[in-house]
Order: structure tokens, then C-alpha cells, then sequence
């Protein structure tokens, strides 16, 4: 008989543990055990026409609503307090602060053991790290969407073996010909023609799009460019505003969530992601394995395997002047972008290969099996 798993998160947004769950179920990573999904909230839903259809069957949410308010949280906890006391799984993974605010006391009172799905190096509000490290001890496992988080793991549960802590990768990347790279299309453009710029991701605070459209009106005072944003969020009336403001609404397309932005974004010369904090950084690393010229901010995964002016261009978070200066020199020479697109691409598949993914899936299975099976 399989052990049972839970793999509690947030909601059923597309955001990048959302994301993570469609991949790994379609990866057959749950496969070992008989896995149930469970959201805190439905959110926009999005997640659930992508997972694969035998998991469809397995997800329960726990209050079906869009937005998750202070309320809502008593009848959160009684609700996955009767599913444990029902279903008994051995193992439950917890996905962001609010999973796992609840899911670790709630868990261990049930005799469940916990593993933290650590997403990102810094919390977006100070009262999550507050209030998570108190239970901090709870956790017997984790697991980590890249390097950068497996060292925070291994530090943040400094209680837990060096062996329970895994690394999962949420995606991995696919084979492309030539033909099929932005890099090739890229370096025929002429010198003329608008710098093409893309932003993806939720748009929220944290995602920094503001710093973007700083840039983008600078770069117009002295080249034709656009910007593409592709993701909605709480932040879209506020940008929309900025770009009115600052004369460049012409020149900014808001296209609102686009689940096959890669396609779109394959034709453009510059990916831009300004964001504060990231954890693996997946669309950092899937633009890179496009072949298009990668401008980010130094965080998450970009760590690994940035080489500034090498695979990619590193930005500040707040000097919008300085990173139009550094893109610049690159704008008018398409070659230029296409070898930071190439080298970009090298990288990546270093870390986000089939090889690579395959086999730290592998190992993360046996993990929890291990952990699942342990008196």
C-alpha cells in the first residue's frame, strides 16, 4: 500500500508553487504515494485546469473563495484537521508561510510528519518569519527549489540531517533547434528597429514592474523600445498610472496572464525581471533557456550562474538610470544580445537539464519514502 502524502499550499494561482505542483505531478514525482493536494483557498483557480486529470480528483480546498481574509483561518484549520484525522496521510508538504503557519502544528497534532517546501530566501512580511520560526522545530524534512534555498534550508532547520534536506527543481527544459531560439531570430533584427523588452510574473510589489517602466521611458529619450508585461496582479491599475505619468503608455502592453508567454516572448531582444526577492527565479531561468538576453536583479537562483555582461546583465533594484546605461551598450548591437542569449542558455541547462532534474526528483522521492516509512 502506497504511504499517504498531503502537499498543502496557498491557493490554486499559477504562481510559481502553483507551478511547482502542475510540474511535479506531471513528472510523476507523487506517483510513489497516494497524494492528495490541498489549498488553503481557491484563489483564480488557474492550477486546476492544468493539472494532469487523475490529480484533479485529489485536490480539496479548504475554503471556496478568490481572496483569503483573517476569518477564514479558523475554518481552515478545522477543516485540515478533520481531512488528517480522515485521510491519515504519513508525510504532508507545506508551500509558503500561510500552508505552513497551519499545516505544522495542525500536522504533528495529528501525528503527521512535516516537510517545508522552502520557495524563497526572504519573507514578504516580517510577522511570517516571526511567527514560522517559532515552529521552525516541527519541520523533519525539506525541500528546496534550487541552491540558494537548500543552504537557507539547511540553516533556517539547522535540526533537521543534511540528508532530509533535497533539492526539487520545478522545471525542466526541453529541446529546441536553433530555428527555435530567440538568439537566432534576434541577430538578424537591424539596428533600427525597437528594442523589444518582456516582463513576466505576478504584478505586485515584490516583482518591482514599476522599476521597468522607470526604464523604459528613459531608454525612449534616446531610442525607439517597448515594453511587454506579461501577468496581472494588485499592482496593474498603479502601473498603468506610471506609464501615464511618465508619458510611455504608448509604448507599454499590459497583456494580462499569457500561459504560453514563452512563445511571445521568444520574438523580443530583452527578458527584464527587477525583482526584489525571488527563490528559484523559474521564469529568470526559462527566458534564459529561450536564448533571449536575460536583464535581472542579483537574487534567488540567478545566483548560481550569473556572469554579468557574460550569460546575462545584472541590475540594481532602484537605480533605473544605471541599468538603461548598461543596457545600452548592447541595444544597438543585436550580436551582442544574441551571445548573452546563447551563453545564457549554456548555463541553464546546467542546472535545469533532463539529465539534472530527473535525478534530483529521484533522490526527493526517496526521501519522503524514507521519511514516510520511519517509526
Amino acid at each position: 500500500m502506497k504511504p499517504g502524502l498531503f502537499h498543502l499550499s496557498n491557493n490554486a494561482d499559477m504562481g510559481g508553487a502553483e507551478t511547482g505542483i502542475v510540474f511535479l505531478a506531471e513528472e510523476g514525482f507523487y506517483a510513489p504515494f497516494e497524494t492528495h493536494i490541498v489549498l488553503l483557498f481557491r484563489g483564480n483557480g488557474r492550477m486546476l485546469s492544468r493539472l494532469p486529470e487523475a490529480y484533479r480528483k485529489r485536490v480539496t480546498i479548504l475554503c471556496d473563495v478568490p481572496k483569503m481574509r483573517v476569518w477564514h483561518f479558523p475554518v481552515m484549520c478545522f477543516r485540515l484537521w478533520k481531512l488528517l484525522r480522515r485521510k491519515r496521510p504519513k508525510v504532508m508538504i507545506c508551500s509558503l508561510p500561510q500552508a505552513n503557519l497551519i499545516g505544522r502544528p495542525l500536522g504533528r497534532i495529528c501525528g503527521v510528519k512535516i516537510v517545508n517546501f522552502v520557495h524563497n530566501l526572504h519573507f514578504s512580511k516580517w510577522f511570517y518569519r516571526a511567527l514560522l520560526s517559532v515552529t521552525n522545530r516541527l519541520v523533519q524534512g525539506a525541500l528546496t527549489d534550487g541552491e540558494a534555498t537548500r543552504k537557507l534550508g539547511i540553516k533556517r532547520f539547522s535540526h533537521v540531517p543534511e540528508d532530509r534536506v533535497r533539492i526539487v527543481p520545478l522545471m525542466k527544459l526541453r529541446a529546441r533547434t536553433k530555428a527555435q531560439l530567440a538568439y537566432a531570430a534576434n541577430s538578424i533584427k537591424g539596428k533600427e528597429a525597437p528594442l523589444q523588452m518582456a516582463v513576466v510574473g505576478r504584478l505586485t510589489k515584490v516583482k518591482n514592474v514599476a522599476l521597468a517602466i522607470e526604464m523604459l521611458a528613459l531608454l525612449r529619450r534616446q531610442r525607439a523600445a517597448e515594453l511587454h508585461v506579461f501577468g496581472d496582479g494588485a499592482e496593474l491599475a498603479n502601473l498603468q498610472q506610471q506609464a501615464e505619468m511618465l508619458g510611455v503608455a504608448g509604448d507599454v502592453q499590459f497583456h494580462g496572464y499569457v500561459p504560453d508567454w514563452q512563445e511571445k516572448v521568444l520574438k523580443m531582444d530583452i527578458f527584464l525581471q527587477c525583482s526584489r526577492f525571488e527563490g528559484a527565479a523559474l521564469s529568470i531561468m526559462e527566458a534564459l533557456s529561450l536564448g533571449i538576453a536575460v536583464a535581472c536583479t542579483p537574487v534567488g537562483g540567478v545566483l548560481e550562474l550569473a556572469q554579468d555582461k557574460n550569460n546575462l546583465l545584472l541590475m540594481t533594484m532602484d537605480d533605473a538610470a544605471a541599468n538603461v546605461r548598461k543596457i545600452l551598450h548592447y541595444a544597438d548591437n543585436r550580436a551582442l544580445l544574441a551571445d548573452l542569449g546563447r551563453e545564457g542558455r549554456k548555463a541553464v541547462l546546467q542546472i535545469y537539464g533532463e539529465k539534472e532534474v530527473t535525478q534530483k526528483l529521484f533522490n526527493a522521492a526517496k526521501m519522503l519514502e524514507k521519511l514516510a516509512s520511519d517509526a
